[in-house]
């Protein structure tokens, strides 16, 4: 139940399912000793090799394609971190969803938000904040806040792409 949760959820971190690893492996067993299957032992190698084939080709496939597996914001928020923003500065995400994995790499600094008002805020504070916002919805953006902010990276993320915007320093 756990896995099937989380994965409706469309939040899943992997060691979300590890707490039901010890259950699963005590009922599967159980249910492998009540089984009436003839020569029970001659499948238990093959079974365990099916096993550990598919879970290698998963790892596998998350470390070579990560943006095209999973979904996470981990390359966003560090390509954010680079840019040195002060202890004042948000990152807002344009977005009906709170994106879980971004308020976790960015340690609780990330947040999402559809209020053009609180957008709009952000040109009028006295620090350079950041927009984090899908490419198809950038239009959706309150006009003032489209030509205060520039795109400074795109990260593809399964079948979306999300741009990094960084609001424009008035010049002095």
């Amino acid at each position: 139940m756990t896995l099937l949760f989380f994965s409706l959820s469309g939040n899943i971190i992997w060691p979300y399912s590890l707490p039901m690893l010890p259950g699963f492996a005590l009922l599967f067993a159980e249910l492998w000793q009540r089984a009436d299957v003839p020569q029970r032992g001659r499948w238990l190698p093959g079974l365990a090799m099916v096993s550990g084939v598919i879970t290698l080709a998963v790892a596998a496939a998350f470390m070579l394609w990560p943006e095209s597996v999973g979904r996470s914001q981990k390359r966003l928020i560090a390509a954010w971190q680079q840019q040195q923003p002060g202890t004042a500065s948000q990152l807002l995400y344009w977005d009906r969803r709170r994106e879980f994995s971004a308020e976790f790499y960015s340690g609780g600094r990330a947040r999402s938000s559809t209020d053009a008002a609180r957008f709009q805020a952000l040109l009028h504070n006295a620090t350079q904040d950041y927009i984090a916002v899908d490419a198809k919805e950038v239009g959706e953006l309150p006009p003032a806040v489209r030509t205060g902010f520039e795109e400074i990276g795109r990260f593809r993320n399964m079948k979306d792409v999300t741009l990094l915007l960084r609001e424009r320093l008035p010049a002095h």
